[in-house]
């Protein structure tokens, strides 16, 4: 009952309802939880995020109690906010790929988050830089997934190069074969396009081997694009 049929294949546009194998039938999805991560049969982040951001605010919703109380001080609150609702929003988040649109939505439900505990409404005009200095994080959420995204791409580098995820990143750092030609359009980013946007991805790679000197690196790479200081 567990076991489900997905096709990943831009080929296959009328996939059957379902499979038999033996004397059972199994059912053929476009999507599915797998380990807590919905994985869609067009390889997109997106159905993911909305589904850890409803989850998200699903857990804020359950504290609402711990958000009103006037009893507890507002940095308890911050610490109860990135202990039991962010955690569910950054799940899994190292493997997204996040569009400009996705983003924007993931910072904005952390910036609602923090203006409701600071009790800033929207006629109080307050930037949104200067809620994230109040909040004591200067950093917004989609900054954050980059670092983990970047700590990810580090730990597969030095794994041994028969590991089939080093493999694959591998492969994806090499050029593409003589005589292939880019298809009409913009080609959809990939994660690796994404991690390693900010340095070529085979300098990425190099650097990742002196594991210090990498999370250094991550540190300064992530904060140089939102212009903040560490």
């Amino acid at each position: 009952t567990k076991t489900k049929i997905q096709s990943l294949s831009d080929f296959l546009d009328d996939p059957p309802p379902s499979v038999r194998v033996g004397n059972e039938e199994v059912a053929v999805v476009n999507d599915f939880v797998y380990l807590g991560v919905k994985i869609s049969r067009d390889c997109k982040s997106d159905h993911e995020i909305l589904r850890r951001l409803q989850l998200a605010r699903s857990a804020l919703g359950r504290l609402g109690n711990v958000w009103r109380s006037t009893k507890i001080r507002s940095g308890t609150i911050l610490r109860v906010l990135n202990t039991c609702v962010l955690p569910v929003l950054f799940y899994g988040s190292e493997t997204w790929t996040l569009s400009a649109d996705m983003s924007r939505r993931v910072d904005a439900f952390h910036r609602s988050c923090l203006r409701t505990i600071l009790g800033i409404r929207w006629h109080h005009r307050v930037r949104n830089e200067e809620i994230l200095r109040r909040a004591g994080n200067p950093f917004p959420p989609s900054n954050i997934i980059e670092r983990s995204r970047l700590r990810l791409l580090g730990h597969v580098a030095r794994m041994d190069s028969g590991v089939p995820a080093r493999r694959v990143l591998e492969a994806a750092a090499r050029l593409p074969p003589d005589g292939w030609r880019c298809p009409r359009g913009r080609p959809r980013l990939t994660w690796v396009a994404q991690v390693s946007a900010a340095q070529a991805l085979g300098r990425t790679l190099r650097l990742a081997q002196d594991r210090p000197g990498y999370r250094s690196w991550c540190w300064a790479a992530t904060v140089d694009n939102i212009g903040h200081a560490p």
